[in-house]
């Protein structure tokens, strides 16, 4: 008898749990099909990814890492498992410190080439300097030059003049005294050349000397150069790997699962966007990304009931259909076709679509683009959970009350058992604080409290 009442219990919680999952037909036209509840679900204590943290800021990339993510900043850094992200963190960290070290020496080598260049040019306008210096002297001495040769002449010609005689001792003396001059003249001259050949072979003697320093410097400057050519290939793909790299770990991290919530971090995401456009939308509004989780908990386990999965941009892998409305199933409505099949592929009947369950007509009259691609997507988490917020905000508002939100809950299905158990799943994303660790311009700071109604069922 036990046995027996234990098998009816069973088949009565199955049937219960049979018209949870059947969709009911909504006010407005919107269908929402509540979704068998999984085990695994479940939210705690927001954390950071210490180690991705520790790494990044090792590596001095965490600016890069915020301004290569797309996603809110209150999560650039939350804790996450699964998706191979270890091995690509690793990977990450380990040629952000080869490119650092390439880095370094590149520009050591870089400086080096510089400074030595600047010591050429240098050399270059001294060796310049003591040139014009030499011909400056050569002027001066082909000057003196010259006057020596006059002075040769001078004495070749008295030497051939017939010298004063008799009684002019005047003339005498006049002549003597002009011959004492030029000889004079001449040692002067003479001793004059010299200085200008011993200066001018000095000036030499230094252009000579930096002559030689340029030599070695362009020697020394070929062989910095050919270092530098030698590390410049793996420097400029460390350039285009490190960046590659935070990209792809920030896509691997959206299809892992957020720590302490058991949701994947682009559905997290995707509720977060939703709550900050509609801080756009319908600023008055204030949902928070906690009620429009709890919809897309209940309506398709986060469009995970079908066994498919959300890329990084939120794409659904495969079209998310509700069941056929042809009034076949006990609880649901016959609704005969409003878009002939386009977004649900059915040409006689409607069908609840994407991961919210819309019917084509709430769609198309509600949708609105939710991560600014240009496309509105029923099968895109972001354009959905923008659209739910568009959705609950437009018919009821502010949605910063425990009662406010039930109404609103009760517009998307008019259903007290589906109200309570959208607002249990409220309660439970509450659990997951947010309000604490942020990004601040490429630093972990703590955030204010985010505010709003937290749901008390």
């Amino acid at each position: 008898m036990f046995s027996s009442l234990a098998g009816l219990a069973r088949l009565a919680g199955q049937l219960s749990k049979l018209r949870r999952v059947v969709v009911a037909v909504l006010v407005m036209g919107l269908i929402a099909g509540v979704s068998p509840v999984a085990a695994d679900d479940h939210a705690g204590e927001f954390s950071i990814d210490s180690e991705l943290l520790d790494a990044l800021e090792a590596v001095g990339l965490l600016d890069s890492w915020v301004e290569v993510g797309t996603i809110d900043p209150r999560t650039s850094l939350v804790a996450v498992s699964g998706g191979e992200i270890d091995d690509l963190r690793d990977q990450l960290t380990d040629q952000a410190v080869e490119l650092d070290t390439v880095r370094v020496e590149g520009r050591r080598l870089e400086a080096m080439i510089v400074s030595l260049d600047e010591l050429d040019a240098e050399l270059a306008g001294s060796a310049q300097l003591l040139a014009a210096e030499i011909a400056v002297a050569e002027i001066s001495l082909s000057v003196i030059d010259s006057a020596l040769a006059d002075a040769a002449i001078e004495r070749y010609v008295r030497g051939h003049v017939t010298a004063p005689v008799g009684d002019d001792l005047e003339a005498v003396y006049a002549d003597a005294t002009e011959s004492t001059l030029v000889d004079v003249a001449v040692e002067d001259l003479l001793a004059r050349h010299e200085e200008f050949l011993d200066y001018i072979g000095s000036k030499q003697s230094g252009i000579d000397e930096i002559d030689a320093a340029r030599q070695a410097n362009a020697e020394i400057r070929a062989e910095v150069r050919a270092d530098l050519d030698e590390l410049t290939p793996r420097w400029e793909q460390l350039e285009q790997d490190v960046p590659s790299l935070l990209e792809q770990l920030q896509n691997r991290r959206m299809g892992a699962i957020v720590d302490g919530l058991g949701l994947s971090l682009v559905t997290l995401d995707a509720y977060l966007a939703g709550e900050a456009r509609m801080a756009e939308v319908y600023p008055e509004c204030g949902i928070r990304w906690q009620a429009i989780a709890a919809i897309g908990r209940v309506e398709s386990n986060h469009a995970r009931d079908k066994g498919g999965t959300v890329s990084a941009t939120g794409q659904l892998s495969t079209p998310f259909l509700g069941v056929v409305l042809d009034g076949s199933i006990e609880g649901t409505a016959t609704v005969l076709d409003t878009d002939g099949g386009a977004l649900d592929g059915d040409g006689a009947y409607d069908r609840a679509v994407g991961p919210f369950q819309f019917l084509p007509g709430s769609w198309r009259s509600t949708a609105i683009d939710g991560n600014g691609d240009g496309v509105i997507d029923i099968n895109n988490m972001y354009d959905g959970t923008a659209t739910v917020g568009v959705y609950l905000c437009s018919r009821v508002s502010p949605l910063t009350t425990d009662e406010n939100l039930r109404a609103a809950f009760l517009t998307y299905n008019f259903s007290n058992d589906y109200a309570d158990e959208v607002a249990r799943w409220v309660t439970t994303y509450d659990e997951f604080d947010l309000s604490r660790p942020v990004i601040d311009g490429g630093d972990v700071a703590d955030g204010g409290e985010l505010g709003g109604a937290s749901m008390s069922n």
